[in-house]
C-alpha cells in the first residue's frame, strides 16, 4: 500500500480506487478477476451438529469496528432466536487501547484465541454464513465458500471481493479507507474520524 505514490510510480493505480485485492494484480500485469483462495483442510468433520453461524468483531483500529452499541447484542439474539448457535472466531476475546476495548459480545460461544487459520477455515466451511467487518477473516470465509455478511462502512464495496451480503449505510459519511484525501495513521488505533461516528449508524 503506497499512500504517498501521487504519481502512481509504484503502482499503476491508486489501491483505494480498486481495493486491495486488485492492487497486486495490477503491480504485476496479471488480471484482477476476483478469485477465491484454494482451501485443503487435513480435518474437514463439522465442528457441532447444530446449525451455527460465525461472527468476527475485532480490528485493527476502532473506526473499522461495528461501533453501534447494541448492535452485536441484537444480532446475536436475533441469530439465536432463529436456531443458529453463534460461535466468535476472533483471534482476541477482547481489544483495545488506552480507555477502550471490546469485548467478546454477549451471548457468543467463544473459540477465540491463537489458532491455526485451517482451524478457522474449518469452523468457516460448515457454517450457515459468516458475519464481521471487512478483515482477514471475511477474506478467508469466503475463500472457504462461506456466505460473507459484511458490516461495512469503513471501507468502499470495492475494496473487497463481491457479497451480495455487505450492509452499509449510503446516507452518510462513508468509505473514508478508500478516500484519497484521507491520510490514516496504522499506529494510531483511534483515528479519529467521521469513521466511527458512521460504523454506530450502520
Amino acid at each position: 500500500m503506497f499512500f504517498d505514490d501521487v504519481a502512481c510510480d509504484l503502482q499503476p493505480t491508486d489501491f483505494r480506487y480498486v481495493g486491495l485485492h486488485k492492487t497486486a494484480a495490477y503491480i504485476l500485469g496479471v488480471s484482477p478477476e476476483e478469485e477465491p483462495a484454494k482451501i485443503t483442510l487435513s480435518d474437514e468433520s463439522r465442528p457441532l451438529k447444530e446449525p451455527y453461524v460465525c461472527i468476527a468483531v475485532q480490528a485493527s483500529s476502532q473506526c473499522k469496528y461495528w461501533n453501534n452499541p447494541t448492535g452485536w447484542r441484537e444480532l446475536i439474539t436475533w441469530l439465536k432466536e432463529q436456531g443458529y448457535r453463534v460461535v466468535c472466531i476472533d483471534q482476541k476475546a477482547e481489544h483495545g487501547a488506552g480507555l477502550v476495548w471490546n469485548h467478546l459480545p454477549h451471548g457468543a460461544e467463544d473459540q477465540t484465541g491463537n489458532r491455526p487459520l485451517t482451524e478457522r477455515a474449518r469452523w468457516l466451511k460448515h457454517a450457515a454464513f459468516f458475519i464481521g467487518g471487512s478483515s482477514g477473516l471475511a477474506w478467508l470465509a469466503w475463500s472457504a465458500g462461506c456466505p460473507v455478511i459484511m458490516i461495512s462502512g469503513f471501507t468502499h464495496p470495492n475494496n473487497e471481493f463481491e457479497t451480495p451480503g455487505r450492509v452499509i449505510n449510503w446516507h452518510i459519511c462513508n468509505s473514508c479507507w478508500n478516500d484519497p484525501k484521507e491520510r490514516f495513521d496504522h499506529h494510531d488505533f483511534f483515528v479519529v474520524s467521521a469513521a466511527q461516528k458512521l460504523r454506530k449508524a450502520v
